[in-house]
């Protein structure tokens, strides 16, 4: 085992497993979006930039304070957490409806509807008895509609 792992205890590999399962979620996910993805929620400009700054952060820390194995666990979750940041979205797509970091099937998608608010295309849809909302501000609400009947006829 290499040197730096044999200081960490359990609740360190415990931290350090998470921080490598979100990472490899992050990108599994995102790539799940890229293939899919059909309207996109708008993120806000600050995004990159926290994502950017957790990852610097996360490796300045780490080097910073000598490379130690605690250390190594912090900067594994921050980069981890800034990749979730910088490459995962909201939107819809064929697969389902990807909300808060996770991909919600339209087989749990019970119904939707959509309206405009100020100039956006709002869509509500609800999920285990839990209504969400997501704001689609580039896309065009008869083409979002459409997309949500033809997903409702797919998927019952």
């Amino acid at each position: 085992m290499p040197e730096v792992f044999q200081g960490l205890g359990v609740f360190e590999w415990t931290i350090l497993i998470a921080g490598v399962l979100l990472f490899c979620y992050s990108i599994h996910l995102a790539v799940d979006q890229r293939t899919s993805m059909r309207f996109m929620a708008s993120r806000q400009p600050a995004t990159f930039v926290i994502a950017a700054v957790l990852a610097v952060l996360g490796i300045g820390s780490y080097v910073g304070r000598g490379m130690q194995p605690r250390d190594l666990v912090t900067a594994c979750v921050l980069v981890a957490v800034g990749v979730s940041l910088a490459a995962v979205r909201a939107g819809m797509g064929s697969r389902g409806i990807y909300a808060e970091g996770f991909r919600i099937p339209w087989s749990r998608i019970e119904c939707t509807r959509v309206e405009d608010a100020a100039g956006v295309v709002r869509v509500y849809f609800t999920s285990r008895g839990n209504e969400r909302m997501m704001d689609l501000p580039d896309a065009d609400r008869a083409a979002v509609e459409e997309f949500l009947r033809d997903m409702s006829a797919i998927h019952g």
